[in-house]
């Protein structure tokens, strides 16, 4: 999910660096010609509008339809080599709306709301019996990437109405995750808001690794049968998800 996210922003704000240079009359699908070769993951369709103000009717990363994009940037910024503005996405699995600022390889998004389907988190939580439900909301109070590494992000995640199904059925509730920058790693603490389940963990980003402990108790025996197919088994009953991961480099 992250992934996809970040190639999105990277690929619009690619068509900055092209405006720098003639910001009054380039087209942003000729500005999309020159650098679509920068981000192969990211496919724009239906380009119409300048490359500070326009949209991209169909929008794809690795072949997965992401809905349409709007974005509004100064033009007279762009002057300078700085894009900022507003970038957007509708329509598809994804909802986003971020402020942007671009300065050469350092990207900093401000305000940030999105809204994704829980079951874009399946990859990374590797849980093949079961089937995740629910939707996860995000809201980035400031993220830097630097060099297209994720360097720094404060803000929170909420899963809703988590549920998995498949080999089991349970409905969990809300879990909420905190992030906050600690030294050079990204920390973020796991905790649910009340429910069937007992969730507590943490997930701490190194730069482009990342490592996640998640104590999952059982306080109804509605979910008891769900935590046999996910992580190791406790002493108590309980389960232990440790999921390491790679966070690819953007550009």
């Amino acid at each position: 999910m992250k992934k996809i996210l970040l190639a999105l922003l990277f690929g619009l704000l690619a068509l900055l660096v092209v405006g720098g240079l003639a910001w009054w009359s380039l087209p942003a699908e000729t500005a999309w010609a020159r650098v679509a070769k920068q981000v192969p993951a990211l496919r724009l369709q239906g380009l119409t509008g300048r490359v500070w103000e326009g949209q991209a009717q169909g929008v794809s990363v690795k072949a997965l339809p992401m809905g349409s994009a709007t974005w509004r940037f100064s033009p007279w910024q762009a002057l300078s080599g700085v894009g900022s503005g507003e970038l957007s996405l509708r329509g598809g699995p994804i909802e986003l709306n971020t402020n942007v600022r671009a300065e050469g390889h350092n990207v900093t998004l401000r305000a940030l709301k999105a809204t994704v389907p829980g079951t874009m988190l399946e990859p990374a939580l590797d849980i093949p019996s079961l089937k995740l439900q629910g939707r996860i909301d995000i809201v980035g109070d400031e993220i830097q990437i630097v060099d297209g590494i994720l360097k720094s992000a404060t803000g929170v995640l909420t899963w809703n109405d988590l549920g998995v199904s498949g080999l089991a059925e349970a409905r969990i509730g809300n879990v909420r995750v905190d992030f906050a920058p600690e030294g050079n790693d990204i920390v973020g603490t796991i905790r649910d808001t009340g429910g069937p389940l007992a969730i507590a963990g943490t997930v701490r980003v190194q730069g482009q690794t990342f490592h996640a402990e998640v104590n999952l108790d059982a306080r109804e025996d509605s979910v008891r049968e769900a935590l046999l197919y996910v992580g190791e088994r406790k002493p108590n009953g309980g389960s232990l998800l440790r999921v390491d991961g790679v966070i690819e480099k953007l550009y």
